[in-house]
Parts: C-alpha cells; sequence; structure tokens
C-alpha cells in the first residue's frame, strides 16, 4: 500500500506561526505551536480551534510520516485514501481560512 505523503503539518504549523507570531525557539512542535495559537482558557473560540486542531493532530501528522508500508504513527492506517483526503481538505480549508 504506498500513499501520497502529504506536507501537511508544515502547511499547518508555518499558518500558525505566522497568522500568531509564534515563538519556534519555545514552541517547537505542533502541540505547542497549537497550544501558543489559542492560548486563552476563557474563550470557546480559541477552545474549539485549539480542540478541532489537537484532534486531528495524529492526522497531521500522519499525512506527513507515512511513507510505503512504513510508519511512525500507525492510527490512520485503516482509514481509507478518500476519508484521509477528505479530512486535508478540511484541515488545508481551515488553516486557509485563518
Amino acid at each position: 500500500m504506498e500513499r501520497t505523503t502529504f506536507r501537511l503539518v508544515n502547511a499547518v504549523e508555518k499558518k500558525l506561526v505566522e497568522k500568531f507570531k509564534i515563538d519556534t525557539d519555545q514552541n517547537k512542535q505542533l502541540g505547542q505551536i497549537i497550544n501558543a495559537a489559542y492560548p486563552d482558557e476563557k474563550d470557546i473560540a480559541q477552545i474549539r480551534n485549539r480542540i478541532r486542531l489537537t484532534s486531528k493532530k495524529t492526522l497531521i501528522n500522519e499525512f506527513n510520516h507515512f511513507q510505503g508500508n512504513l510508519s511512525i504513527f500507525q492510527p490512520a492506517i485503516d482509514i481509507t485514501d478518500q476519508a484521509l483526503d477528505k479530512e486535508r481538505v478540511d484541515i488545508t480549508n481551515f488553516v486557509n481560512s485563518l
């Protein structure tokens, strides 16, 4: 089984870092960048955005690391290519709307 390697994690990180002026010396990993972009625990919109991206984090990393039949992250391995592509499009659209 072979899937195209998507560079979604880089696009998500880049967009969040640029939009929210995140210090990447302090926040190096995707989860840290998401938390830095949406730090307000009382702002419902920030909480929703943080949860939306955090809940997709494993899939975002899966898109980045899956190559051939070897994968650092295994949870999305049983998801169809069509479902993965839909998730990629949804995440890309969300990030582009920021």
